[in-house]
């Protein structure tokens, strides 16, 4: 289920401005699925004990909620306020 879950949200974070329709949204579920999957044989094959997986996949799932929030604080334009003084 938590697998399911970090898949969707790794997905929807890295491709949501990308795909727009329903297919496409399917499709990148599927592309956070094997990015998910790679991240966790990347660690089994660092030779971490796969009893700390659930804190992996914790901080993976983590990791990927907190984009859009330092995307939105980091790296948006600044407004100016007011407008012109002359027209």
């Amino acid at each position: 289920m938590l697998a399911g879950l970090a898949a969707v949200i790794i997905g929807q974070v890295l491709l949501s401005r990308i795909f727009h329709n329903f297919s496409l949204k399917l499709l990148s579920a599927v592309i956070g699925a094997i990015i998910y999957y790679m991240v966790i044989q990347v660690v089994l094959r660092l030779g971490l004990d796969p009893n700390d997986l659930k804190l992996l996949t914790a901080l993976v799932v983590a990791v990927f909620l907190s984009i859009p929030f330092w995307k939105s604080q980091y790296f948006t334009k600044a407004v100016r306020k007011g407008g012109t003084s002359h027209a």
